[in-house]
């Protein structure tokens, strides 16, 4: 109801007339009732802004026809312009705030200019922005392969939350204050930051954090498996340590280690028999532990040789038997080839040639060439053999009876023919 100024004061309603508290007046006049707009709900009844930003509120269902405005609530002041409705929900920012407030809104009929305040409320609570007060390492130690790598960062601020980023792209699930990968590869390295948000929806994003991983070490090529080489060869052996952070390298024989073999290659210039054997490296780098390679076998072959020549010389009658002898020592897989005067003999290709009765065309100069796995082959002193010939011929017997005095000398003779004669009286 509404009061007429200078009318006494009283009031009226839909079911009085105007005569009713004027009676000295003898006409009437109708007075009519505009309907005020509808106590529409409000939401939210509280939210939290950054300072310096506005506050969202919706009236639910608002009227067409209508106009509302936000406005504080302890002094009207208006915190918004006015915003016709449109007959659904209707969103009206404030103006940018710097202190907490309770917001209400006014709605007033466009038409007839009747208003009212909806009775819901809402409470805008100002949050700071977030802080960072300490911010995650940002050179951490080099983490070992398969270790673990955690990032700590300390901020203030209201209803805070945070998410960890590699190279800018969101880690899904590390939305804490600390965010640890239990065991890294080498694809975890990386620049790592975190965006702090507070409940206002402002938010700031960390330094820098450069995690550096060193890769444990590892093998990616074997050493040759085995090598066969002849004396005075080299002999090489390598390994691929791949992406091992800062390796080192020691050669063994034996599994003892070899005085200065400190490379990811290991060479023997002139090998002998005595470097013949079994060789492996350890790879060692900034992690641990350190990895040992497959064994190399090293097969070392001895060159041709002789340890003992055959006889510098040997006769032999005719119909003798005579024999030939050669020691190769250590050669590797010898051959032999026996020659008479540098022709090679036909199946003469043992250590020991026999001739089983020698006649007077095999006196002449025998010697053997003897080859095996590795080059050269190596050729025998010569051996001279002298051919006898077998026939003798006594042509002047003994005299067959002679008589002396005792105590005077007794002489015998005899005349032979044949080769290289001996004599031997009985």
């Amino acid at each position: 109801a509404y009061a007429v100024s200078g009318r006494n004061q009283s009031a009226w309603t839909t079911s009085n007339d105007f005569v009713s508290f004027v009676p000295t007046c003898a006409s009437k006049q109708s007075v009519t009732i505009n309907a005020a707009p509808a106590n529409l709900s409000v939401f939210p009844s509280s939210t939290a802004v950054c300072a310096g930003t506005s506050a969202s509120v919706t009236i639910g269902s608002s009227q067409s026809g209508v106009e509302y405005q936000l406005r504080r609530d302890d002094n009207d002041a208006a915190l918004s312009s006015f915003v016709n409705g449109t007959g659904g929900n209707l969103t009206i920012n404030t103006f940018n705030l710097s202190a907490d407030v309770i917001v209400k809104v006014f709605a007033r009929n466009t038409s007839t200019s009747c208003g009212l305040d909806l009775s819901n409320k809402v409470s805008v609570t100002i949050s700071a922005s977030p802080s960072i007060i300490t911010q995650p390492n940002p050179s951490p130690p080099p983490v070992c392969e398969g270790s673990s790598a955690s990032f700590t960062v300390s901020a203030a601020g209201t209803g805070l939350t945070y998410q960890w980023k590699k190279t800018g792209i969101d880690i899904s699930g590390a939305t804490g204050a600390s965010y640890t990968i239990p065991s890294v590869t080498p694809s975890s390295a990386g620049t790592y930051t975190v965006q702090v948000t507070s409940a206002c929806g402002a938010s700031v994003t960390s330094n820098n954090a450069v995690l550096v991983i060193h890769e444990v070490p590892k093998i990616i090529t074997q050493p040759t498996l085995s090598q066969t080489l002849c004396e005075g060869q080299s002999a090489t052996f390598s390994v691929n340590a791949g992406t091992t952070t800062s390796p080192t390298y020691q050669w063994r024989y034996g599994m003892v280690p070899i005085g200065g073999a400190n490379a990811s290659t290991y060479t023997i210039s002139s090998v002998s028999s005595s470097d013949a054997g079994n060789y492996d490296v350890v790879v060692s780098g900034s992690c641990f532990p350190s990895i040992t390679s497959s064994g190399s076998i090293l097969n070392v072959n001895r060159l041709p040789q002789i340890t003992t020549q055959p006889a510098a010389s040997q006769a032999a009658c005719v119909g003798q038997g005579v024999t030939f002898i050669v020691n190769a020592g250590s050669t590797t897989t010898p051959t032999y080839q026996w020659r008479y005067n540098t022709v090679p003999i036909g199946g003469a290709t043992s250590a020991t040639y026999s001739i089983a009765s020698a006649v007077l065309g095999d006196a002449g100069n025998y010697d053997v060439v003897v080859s095996g796995a590795c080059s050269p082959s190596v050729t025998s002193n010569i051996s001279a053999l002298t051919v006898n010939a077998s026939t003798v011929t006594i042509t002047t017997q003994p005299v067959s009876s002679q008589n002396i005095c005792e105590g005077s000398s007794a002489s015998f003779s005899v005349t032979a023919s044949g080769s290289s004669l001996a004599y031997q009286w009985k």
